[in-house]
């Protein structure tokens, strides 16, 4: 396919070999996996989607887990609108929330700051830090619309390239699921 594509364009292809000495950096770069990037199955976003969507920003994604053309990713990839999602302001976006775990505090306060509305999709283990976040003793958070609790989690998660030792795949996670609407749109709180 390359050589195709080069000789349909004109373009001349010069390979140069490298000894790894010269290039540990890039090397270095690319054994680089990331075990937080978890990602939805496909038929779960389009099941979420038809009930709360269309979601217009994937806040946390790669170029291979996105689930809407716009996507903000930890590191750079082909496509990423951002390299950081907590740079960009989340209002006026119906936003695709499946944070790394220890990144779900951070990204309910985040949302809440930015007075936006989004989908987080987050396990449900009940002694986490981010659970007396989401869930103050005796009273609801605001910003929570509705909590969905899905106790079989085996069609949720999608397979990630790297999924080979990552606990968010297909079939090796078994604790329930959360889907919480969050809205803080109208929020008067600053």
């Amino acid at each position: 396919d390359i050589f195709q594509f080069c000789l349909s364009y004109r373009i001349t292809l010069q390979i140069d070999w490298i000894p790894r000495t010269l290039n540990e950096y890039a090397d270095c770069l690319s054994r680089i996996i990331d075990y937080d990037d978890w990602s939805i199955s496909v038929e779960f976003y389009h099941y979420i989607s038809a009930f709360f969507g269309p979601f217009t920003v994937d806040r946390f994604a790669s170029s291979t887990t996105a689930k809407c053309n716009t996507f903000y990713s930890k590191f750079w990839c082909p496509g990423t609108a951002g390299v950081d999602a907590f740079s960009a302001d989340w209002a006026n976006e119906n936003n695709w929330l499946v944070p790394p775990v220890h990144l779900i505090p951070r990204t309910i306060f985040h949302l809440e700051h930015c007075r936006a509305r989004g989908i987080l999709v987050a396990p449900a283990w009940e002694s986490s830090v981010f659970w007396p976040i989401l869930f103050p003793p005796d009273e609801q958070r605001a910003s929570i619309i509705e909590v969905i609790k899905f106790s079989d989690p085996s069609n949720i998660f999608g397979e990630s390239p790297e999924a080979f030792n990552i606990i968010f795949s297909k079939g090796q996670f078994k604790s329930p699921v959360l889907v919480i609407v969050l809205d803080a749109s109208h929020s008067t709180a600053s």
